[in-house]
């Protein structure tokens, strides 16, 4: 995410981020080119469980929120791929 839209939901290391169908803690990348208000999420990374637990398609609208503790990888969806 930006280093604006970090700063704006308050996220440094994790972030939550959730739809009306689940959310997901993962790490953070702050990266200047990105767009304000726009977050990059992996979609296929092994153990993060993005479609498992958020659901979301490019273009979903996704709440920001920082993270009450560190992103760790996900051990059930491992297991289950």
């Amino acid at each position: 995410m930006s280093p604006r839209t970090a700063a704006d939901v308050e996220v440094t290391d994790s972030a939550v981020i959730s739809n009306d169908r689940g959310a997901v803690t993962l790490p953070v990348v702050i990266d200047s080119e990105m767009v304000d208000g726009v977050v990059w999420l992996p979609s296929r990374a092994p153990g993060l469980g993005v479609p498992q637990h958020l659901a979301a398609s490019p273009g979903d609208l996704v709440t920001i929120g920082p993270a009450d503790e560190p992103a760790v990888a996900d051990e059930d969806t491992e297991a289950s791929q």
